[in-house]
């Protein structure tokens, strides 16, 4: 046994205190027999057996409370036999720490986000492992990162939730090659994942024997979710999915264009919403759909753009008809169209405009010379003779 601080043990000569002061303690007085006190002494002889003990128990208690300080202090050093150090050392290990720090990652579970749970878990892996052994981190990219046990827990200390999906399948798969193809006494691949269904993917990872796969059990209550799955604009609305766990109740779904509220809706998953959008000029507009918040923040949002196209300048000549005058002069009014001449609408082709809208002409006389003007401009239908109008047949009744 050797000592840190050998001169410590100089303090030694402090036990001898508590039996010097035992001894200085121990006075005999002077005796002196009184008849009233007779009875006395019998019941000191009874006792002093007794009395004594408690001292010398005193007296040793002190003692080794002083020698147990002393030696604390000088710091004793045990050496370890050579085969108790064999075995705790433990053999070569290869290791490869799957974390799986994919979206779903970021639910809370008991006021804690799952990351911090599996990311505990893995920390403790990685600590464990020695200056011999080959460590990797898979995170949720899936890539493979080799390096010191040092380095890998900085790693591990900086990853947050990633909007990535990892294929924990093809992840496990993928380690166990790379523990398998080193040389060393033992190979160990270490899942640490909330185990989401969608993040098993097609096939199943064979283990070869030697290789131990260790899984970290899942929490046992799963919370319910709600997310906005996707968003689609058309005709002046935004229709927003709703995704999540089935049988979750609604949620309030809110549409905002430039930080300012413009609807509202109600929807649970599995339902799609539709919310009106205000008008807008022409140019490309950003907007957000979100939802309450729950347990997992990462899905609640989603921005999307759409582009509202400038009105189309249109003109439409006699020969298009009363109807398409009345219909234009209602999408005029509501500033979906304007007057111009990109757009042509008659029964004839107009020169000037860039597309032609070709309406049948009312004089039967007039189809020639419109199939000839259609032929002139490379078009590849043509407007075909007036003919008898066939049978109508509908609900198995023939007229």
């Amino acid at each position: 046994m050797t000592f840190l601080h050998p001169l410590a043990l100089l303090g030694l000569a402090a036990a001898a205190i508590p039996a010097l002061l035992h001894l200085f303690e121990r006075r005999i007085p002077p005796e002196a027999e009184f008849p009233p006190l007779r009875y006395l002494s019998e019941a000191e002889r009874q006792s002093a057996r007794r009395l004594r003990l408690r001292h010398v128990l005193l007296l040793l208690l002190r003692t080794a409370l002083i020698a147990l300080i002393v030696l604390a202090a000088a710091r004793p050093l045990v050496p370890t036999p050579v085969p108790m150090r064999r075995a705790a050392a433990h053999q070569r290990t290869a290791l490869v720490v799957i974390l799986d720090n994919s979206l779903s990652s970021g639910a809370v579970v008991d006021g804690r986000p799952v990351l911090d749970r599996l990311r505990a878990a893995a920390r403790g892996s990685l600590a464990a492992a020695g200056a011999s052994d080959r460590m990797w981190l898979v995170l949720a990219d899936g890539v493979a990162r080799a390096g010191t046990r040092d380095a890998l827990l900085a790693t591990l200390d900086s990853t947050g939730v990633s909007p990535r999906r990892l294929d924990l399948t093809a992840a496990v798969r993928d380690a166990v090659r790379l523990v398998n193809a080193e040389p060393l006494e033992e190979r160990e691949v270490h899942v640490l994942s909330d185990l989401q269904r969608t993040a098993l993917g097609p096939g199943r990872a064979g283990v070869t024997r030697g290789v131990r796969v260790l899984a970290l059990a899942p929490a046992s209550e799963v919370p319910a979710n709600r997310g906005v799955g996707s968003l689609r604009v058309s005709d002046g609305a935004v229709a927003v999915s709703i995704v999540g766990t089935p049988g979750a109740r609604p949620a309030a779904v809110t549409l905002q264009v430039r930080g300012r509220e413009v609807g509202r809706g109600l929807a649970a998953p599995g339902s799609t919403v539709s919310i009106v959008l205000p008008p807008e000029g022409p140019g490309w507009w950003v907007g957000e759909a979100a939802l309450d918040a729950d347990e997992l923040r990462a899905d609640d949002r989603r921005v999307f753009a759409w582009r509202v196209a400038p009105p189309a300048r249109v003109t439409a000549s006699s020969g298009a008809g009363p109807f398409v005058a009345a219909a234009l002069a209602v999408l005029e009014q509501g500033q979906r169209v304007r007057r111009g001449s990109d757009v042509g609408i008659g029964d004839r082709l107009d020169g000037g405009a860039a597309v032609s809208v070709v309406v049948p002409p009312a004089d039967p006389t007039l189809i020639g010379q419109l199939n000839r003007a259609l032929a002139a401009r490379g078009a590849r239908w043509r407007l075909g003779s007036g003919g008898t109008p066939g049978p109508i047949v509908a609900s198995g009744v023939v007229a």
